[in-house]
């Protein structure tokens, strides 16, 4: 009988008359050995093992998460595997939905809720339901901070929501978010925004845009300025020489060598 100890594991693969079971810390045979390989335990608690020459998944109980009914196995997460059934890869979950179907050339999970997958060269984003969030039209695909996707298509990049809405389609040069509610987008050296959803706040007109507070966002064209208030989503002062931070909803205004106090 061989035994192969595995750290910090409560069962352990042992071969009895060759074939492969699991024993508890005690030696007590807890999955009888119908297996004919049983790897060794991975980080998020699966084995692959082989039964009748196809690869299935037991967890750490020795439960069958995934049957004994594929080529190959990955497993990508605690909740994903990628397998092949006949001659391409998919991704499935433990319940055997498939997430990603096959003739994908590559595969990302992020943050375990959303994967992008690569096919015919071509980048695209699934959730962990297997719904398609964006297609795979796109050269490349970036989780943003946890709140959007950019989206890149040449020199040019957007941004989808992460429930798969379309906010700025590829025709930006960088993409910026102020908060969860704003973000400033660079077109021919200029500056524009938007909100969440989509609807344009600020056309890009703009050559710059300045934080000045929370509340407050300072823009300019040449040599006028422009002061933005984010809660009025809208510009709210125009004509003075230049706005300077005072307080979170407060800015002072400069005109003619004249100091004013400005409230949001």
């Amino acid at each position: 009988m061989l035994v192969l100890p595995l750290n910090a594991q409560p069962l352990y693969p042992v071969k009895i008359d060759k074939k492969w079971g699991l024993i508890n810390a005690e030696g007590k045979v807890v999955v009888e050995p119908i297996y004919e390989v049983i790897g060794e335990f991975d980080r998020f608690g699966f084995a692959v093992m082989q039964k009748n020459r196809q690869v299935g998944l037991l967890d750490r109980e020795g439960k069958e998460v995934i049957p004994a009914a594929f080529k190959e196995l990955k497993v990508l997460d605690s909740t994903l595997v990628a397998v092949v059934e006949d001659t391409a890869w998919k991704v499935m979950d433990h319940y055997g939905r498939t997430v990603v179907p096959e003739g994908y050339e590559e595969i990302e999970v992020w943050d375990q809720d959303y994967i992008a997958f690569r096919k015919n060269g071509q980048w695209g984003i699934v959730d962990q339901s297997g719904r398609l969030l964006v297609n795979p039209t796109y050269d490349e695909v970036f989780l943003e901070q946890g709140r959007y996707f950019i989206i890149r298509r040449g020199e040019f990049i957007g941004l989808v929501s992460l429930d798969g809405q379309l906010i700025l389609d590829c025709n930006s040069s960088e993409v910026k978010s102020f908060n969860e509610g704003l973000i400033f987008f660079r077109q021919k050296e200029r500056w524009g925004a938007v909100n969440a959803a989509g609807k344009i706040l600020l056309q890009p007109k703009y050559d710059l845009y300045n934080k000045l507070s929370e509340e407050f966002i300072k823009l300019r064209i040449e040599q006028e300025s422009f002061l933005f208030s984010t809660h009025a989503a809208r510009i709210i002062a125009r004509g003075h020489e230049d706005y300077f931070a005072f307080s979170s909803n407060k800015v002072l205004t400069k005109k003619d060598s004249k100091i004013g106090l400005l409230s949001a």
